[in-house]
């Protein structure tokens, strides 16, 4: 970027709020300055007014910046040794017309010119009198969102800063992953935007943090950090910390009682003064008003206020509800929408506030109303054992799984592409409706919210359980766990029972999809291709959902809750291969015992178990740097074959 910056005369940079614009214009003032041994000054467009004389303008700023005994020095510099930095142009109070005459003086004195302003910013604003608008020769872009290709390039390059070259590879490729889901995750339920002033706040405060709970995929405890981060910045006692916490809170229940996306000028005053009142305190509202504008909790527009992030909104109820569900008078209200909102986890505002509260209070009568609930959701279907309910699926094939060719190239490479197709699965289910009404589940709902409902609940759990791995007492995290392994089981028993009972309509579906493809096989072949679709159809639902429960609970402080469950259901295939794909993904060692066991138990024998748990060896191989001897012992047991990259072509000469 500094080079981009330093070899572009006139630049100009939108970006929306809170997207970093003003931290780049701060760092490429410093780097430009250092490294380029230019002389920049750095302007706020909110210092360019109506009637000012601009000259004083630049002169104070230079004085402020460097000093005011060398600003002659400045001002005999070669034009070309100049530069000029406007954050926040769009704050610039200016007439159209006289927007024109400061930016053409501007470019009569420096030689480089540097512009950030919002996105919604008029970039075609006409010259008076002339035929160019005024940025015709400005070469101009806007800060996006990273997508997961680019977040990925981000969080590896943090990681591995100033990291040994010595340090185990595998240790630092498990650290990326792990910083990785937890911002995947952050991001992907789109509480906040992923710009890279945001990723980068994420990443210092997991930095600065060190919690295993943080870095195993609890977002309550880094949500919490970032938000107490910004309100230190303007809090200059501990008590006004505090003050602040408990008005904001106090905002937030108020919107979501009135169900409302923001609040007045006026509302806000009166909820001060009731905060005042009750607590016997005094702060200036407008004072308090003006703090928590600033630390970009609220954004201030048209008299109405508004949460920057919705995830500010869920943290802040959450909270309130903590501190009130112990009130004499509030608790019993409290514990009801509580209970209403547990029972509404389709509604996505639901959901997120309820990982937050159970986060802040490990309240045990929310988890048992969601346990209950979760005992309920697919209750007519057993859990999928993935052996005896799928033999007439396994049926269908009388032909081995074909061997799977994995080449193995860079590591890297490989999550790049990993990366490449989540983004366009990403962009793919944009614009998505689901968890917008307040659902309670029942049969009388459709099928795809019923499997929404099961997988937020899955959810919630899991946060519960990756928050407070050594906090919750063994029996109720065993029953959470167990919960949510049979939950999804039963998702599975359902998915797979009806493509069992679908199965000959899917075929006769598949065989005329390939007919429209113009697909010139013998009908012989188009019902093996169509049979072999049928199947991978069935492995993916069963890949899914194993893969599913593994990011959702998949902890390596939690062995002994796996152990427990595992002991309970140690009769049950799939449930050993749940437990597998946790080792897989989030322990250190690779579960060599384990692995060899299920490939007996399913080699040859059950078609289906065994491409999952080949799925997940491949997903393993693809993600994760292994020893030689795993690969060597490991990947012909399942019929993967390995094919590395030659450094030479041809091999080496013979003698």
């Amino acid at each position: 970027m500094l080079e981009f910056a330093a070899n572009e005369t006139r630049l100009f940079i939108l970006g929306a709020d809170r997207s970093g614009k003003s931290a780049l214009a701060r760092t490429l003032y410093r780097l430009l300055q250092a490294e380029k041994h230019l002389v920049p000054i750095l302007l706020s467009g909110s210092e360019l007014k109506q009637g000012s004389a601009l000259t004083a303008v630049i002169d104070e700023a230079y004085r402020r910046q460097y000093s005011a005994t060398s600003l002659p020095m400045f001002k005999r510099l070669a034009k070309d040794r100049t530069c000029l930095i406007i954050d926040d142009l769009d704050k610039a109070r200016l007439s159209r017309k006289a927007h024109a005459t400061v930016i053409a003086e501007l470019e009569g004195i420096f030689g480089k010119i540097l512009l950030f302003a919002h996105d919604l910013f008029d970039l075609d604003q006409a010259l008076e009198g002339k035929h160019r608008p005024v940025y015709y020769d400005y070469r101009q872009y806007l800060i996006e969102e990273l997508n997961r290709v680019q977040r990925g390039a981000l969080i590896e390059k943090w990681v591995t800063l100033g990291r040994p070259d010595w340090e185990q590879e595998d240790q630092l490729h498990r650290e990326v992953l792990a910083k990785e889901k937890i911002i995947n995750a952050l991001l992907g339920r789109q509480l906040v935007p992923a710009y890279p002033i945001v990723v980068m706040a994420m990443l210092q405060t997991m930095e600065s943090m060190r919690s295993p709970n943080t870095v195993s995929g609890s977002y309550g405890e880094l949500y919490e950090a970032l938000i107490t981060d910004r309100l230190a910045r303007v809090s200059k006692k501990a008590t006004d910390l505090g003050i602040k916490y408990a008005l904001i809170s106090q905002i937030a229940y108020r919107m979501y009682e009135r169900e409302a996306n923001s609040v007045s000028d006026e509302e806000v005053a009166v909820i001060c003064d009731e905060y005042f009142a009750e607590y016997q305190i005094r702060r200036s509202p407008q004072a308090l008003i003006s703090d928590l504008v600033e630390t970009g909790i609220f954004r201030q527009a048209d008299g109405n206020f508004r949460f920057f992030y919705p995830y500010y909104y869920h943290f802040f109820v959450a909270r309130y509800f903590r501190d009130k569900i112990s009130d004499n008078l509030r608790g019993r209200d409290i514990r009801d929408r509580l209970v209403y909102m547990a029972d509404r986890v389709y509604y996505e505002q639901y959901a997120n506030i309820l990982v937050f509260y159970l986060y802040l209070t490990k309240d045990t009568e929310v988890i048992e109303q969601i346990l209950g609930n979760a005992e309920r959701i697919y209750s007519s279907y057993s859990p999928c054992l993935l052996e005896a309910d799928i033999e007439s699926l396994n049926r269908m094939s009388s032909e081995p799984p074909s061997p799977v060719a994995l080449i193995c190239e860079d590591i890297r490479k490989n999550r790049e592409e990993f990366r490449k197709t989540l983004d366009e699965i990403e962009e793919q289910a944009t614009g998505a409706t689901e968890g917008r009404e307040k659902l309670v589940y029942g049969e009388d709902v459709g099928e795809l919210v019923k499997l929404n409902i099961a997988l937020k609940t899955i959810h919630i759990f899991g946060q519960v359980l990756r928050s407070f791995p050594g906090d919750i007492k063994k029996e109720l995290k065993i029953r959470i766990a167990e919960q949510c392994y049979l939950l999804g089981l039963r998702v599975l028993g359902m998915a797979l029972g009806c493509i069992d009972a679908n199965a000959d309509f899917l075929r006769t579906q598949f065989i005329l999809l390939l007919q429209e493809r113009r697909v010139d096989d013998s009908a012989g072949m188009l019902g093996t291709a169509a049979t072999k679709a049928v199947l991978d159809l069935s492995i993916l639902w069963a890949f899914a959902i194993v893969k599913t429960l593994s990011r959702a609970v998949g902890m390596e402080e939690l062995s002994e809750t796996y152990k427990e469950v595992l002991r309970r259901h140690e009769d049950k295939l799939s449930i050993q291969i749940i437990d597998s794909s946790i080792r897989l993904d989030h322990f250190g060692a690779f579960p060599e015992d384990q692995m060899e066991r299920l490939h007996k138990r399913t080699h040859r024998s059950n078609l289906i178990a065994y491409c999952v748990l080949r799925n997940l060896l491949v997903t393993y191989y693809q993600l994760y740097p292994a020893s030689h001897q795993n690969r060597a012992k490991f990947a012909p047991m399942f019929d993967i074959t390995l094919n590395f990259t030659r450094l030479v072509e041809g091999g080496l000469a013979k003698d």
